[in-house]
């Protein structure tokens, strides 16, 4: 299993039109775009077969990570704008933003609310309490 990680993003083309910026080739089941405002805790859950990658558009996040089942502390990447992070299936993760934010999240399956239930198992919280 891949082990979550910041995802190269390869340089944009840029012309004097302007720039495009290719994040994923891939095929991809859903795209969503996910705000948060500052302090929100999201995830703290796995997906028994889906995998995401969450681009930062604005804002940034502390990402904690950990294998299922894993009674060891979470490990943890900062996703900053303009970054973005990978997460394998049969991962327990959790989302701290630290700015408000806005995210793009390309999943592997689709997020029919039926869908993602289905595949998403709820763990109790891996972001270290202070």
């Amino acid at each position: 299993m891949r082990e979550s990680h910041l995802s190269d993003i390869r340089p944009p083309f840029v012309d004097q039109r302007g720039e495009i910026l290719n994040l994923l080739d891939l095929a991809i089941g859903s795209v969503s775009l996910i705000t948060s405002v500052k302090g929100a805790v999201r995830a703290n859950h796995y997906h028994k077969t889906d995998w995401h990658y969450c681009y930062m558009q604005k804002g940034s996040m502390d990402y904690y990570f950990r294998p299922v089942g894993a009674t060891t502390p979470a490990k943890y990447i900062r996703v900053e704008e303009g970054q973005m992070v990978y997460t394998p299936s049969n991962e327990e993760h959790a989302m701290v933003f630290t700015s408000d934010a806005a995210m793009w999240c390309f999943a592997g399956n689709p997020r029919t609310s039926a869908d993602y239930e289905s595949d998403t198992v709820r763990v109790a919280s891996i972001v270290p309490t202070v």
